[in-house]
């Protein structure tokens, strides 16, 4: 612990300066990665919303300004270890880092949205395909019922009519015939 402190004692204020940046920014940093890895990515709601389908959209992000603040600091670290001491000349390398960095890590980003599945539902996906009442579909048009049916790859809930002459109860498998306004599915007991 003794050599840690006097290790920190010799370095210069900037050098400390960088010191401070890098641990924390590498730190959240990498909890970003491994969030990123597993899922638990929330990130896209912090983006300063430019211009939301472009590259400017991702430019300022929690992701983007971290990883700037992490090579800005360990750029500046390097610079010295090497024997670059003037303090200008470090910032102005230590910056440029920092903005390469920034804008890669955003246009990775905007890349990956770019590439990434579009979960907005097409209803006309569902004809043909077989659901699971699970609120009673009122008979001859006169109501709304619900059933639960897998649309493109994912099990949504959606409101349903019947042409039917009987109600059609809780569980029942359904088949849907076509897509009503507002996506209401139009169905027929399934036989």
């Amino acid at each position: 612990m003794t050599n840690l402190m006097e290790l920190w004692e010799g370095l210069g204020l900037l050098n400390k300066i960088y010191w401070i940046i890098a641990i924390p920014a590498t730190l959240i940093f990498a909890i970003q990665i491994i969030l990123s890895l597993l899922g638990a990515d929330a990130d896209s709601d912090t983006d300063i919303d430019f211009d939301a389908d472009g590259f400017g959209g991702h430019i300022f992000s929690l992701k983007t300004i971290v990883s700037f603040l992490m090579m800005f600091s360990w750029s500046g670290i390097i610079a010295q270890s090497f024997g670059v001491t003037q303090m200008a000349s470090l910032i102005v390398l230590s910056f440029i880092a920092g903005i390469v960095t920034m804008l890669t890590v955003a246009f990775v980003f905007f890349s990956l949205t770019k590439l990434s599945y579009s979960g907005t539902m097409n209803a006309e996906n569902a004809i043909g395909h077989t659901g699971t009442v699970v609120l009673t579909i009122p008979e001859k048009m006169k109501g709304k019922g619900q059933i639960q049916i897998k649309i493109q790859e994912s099990l949504r809930t959606l409101d349903a009519m019947t042409e039917d002459l009987e109600n059609i109860k809780s569980n029942t498998n359904v088949e849907v015939v076509d897509v009503m306004e507002n996506d209401v599915l139009l169905v027929k007991r399934k036989r």
